[in-house]
């Protein structure tokens, strides 16, 4: 059995390594939604986060908030997102993804979930809990990094 210190180098390397797979379907899944990489990722947040003022999509992705204006205009003129005015601050604007927009993000993801699927469907609860896991404390890791400013 390796080192523990090369089972982590290959771990890196594996991680490394299905995270270009991972790109490689993102450059794809971008042609075939005809949003930006970006564009994408502030659509799965109001998917998956629900409304959000512009404040709060700057915070969870790190943009200014001009690169946030412009990225919204670009959602709402693609008819994947609408503004609308805030119920509890009828000052504030928020963002709210559009049921045609909810459908480009589905069909945009439709091969990386079946490729996912398909993976988790040879693995057992253990083995999908252990990935979960590892998955889930890594991103939570690299968010305090970046919090810090590592």
């Amino acid at each position: 059995m390796p080192a523990p210190s090369e089972r982590v180098a290959e771990l890196v390397t594996a991680y490394r390594q299905a995270n270009l797979a991972f790109d490689l379907i993102g450059q794809s899944v971008e042609s075939e939604a005809a949003l930006g990489r970006t564009d994408l990722r502030v659509l799965e947040l109001l998917v998956n986060v629900g409304p959000m003022a512009a404040g709060d999509i700057a915070e969870a992705t790190g943009l200014t908030s001009g690169s946030v204006t412009a990225l919204v205009h670009r959602l709402v003129r693609a008819r994947c997102a609408r503004r609308s005015l805030d119920a509890g601050d009828g000052r504030r604007r928020i963002v709210c993804v559009t049921p045609h927009g909810r459908e480009r993000w589905v069909r945009a993801f439709a091969t990386l979930q079946a490729i996912v699927a398909e993976v988790a469907g040879t693995m057992d609860d253990v083995e999908l809990d252990a990935v979960l896991h590892f998955l889930g404390t890594a991103e939570l890791a690299c968010r305090a990094a970046l919090a810090r400013g590592s």
